[in-house]
């Protein structure tokens, strides 16, 4: 006799437990979908431009962020827009000595 991988699925018990029958309709079982996220690529776009005005007004040059630790090309990548993370966030707002609300406040205006 020939024994095939899922013999065990088509049997209906599964080691000896009987398999349990949905109290809910398939449809609920399904997650939500999540709320419409913001504009996104508008924020980041937004952080960027301050962040880049923010080192301007410091008198830094994109080749300084070098000594704070950052590459340079991840530092264009940042005043492009790119998405960072919140630690990267941290790090920018050590740097120049702001606080996280003052640095992103007001760029989400527009984007929901």
């Amino acid at each position: 006799m020939f024994w095939s991988n899922d013999w065990f699925l088509r049997r209906p018990y599964y080691c000896g437990m009987p398999r349990r029958k949905l109290s809910r309709p398939s449809s609920e079982l399904r997650p939500k979908r999540a709320p419409t996220a913001a504009n996104q690529q508008t924020f980041f776009f937004r952080l960027g431009k301050r962040v880049r005005e923010l080192r301007r007004e410091c008198g830094h040059s994109q080749e300084d962020m070098i000594a704070s630790g950052f590459s340079a090309r991840h530092w264009q990548q940042i005043e492009a827009g790119r998405p960072i993370t919140v630690t990267t966030l941290l790090r920018i707002c050590a740097i120049f000595d702001v606080s996280a609300e003052g640095l992103v406040r007001g760029l989400d205006k527009g984007i929901y």
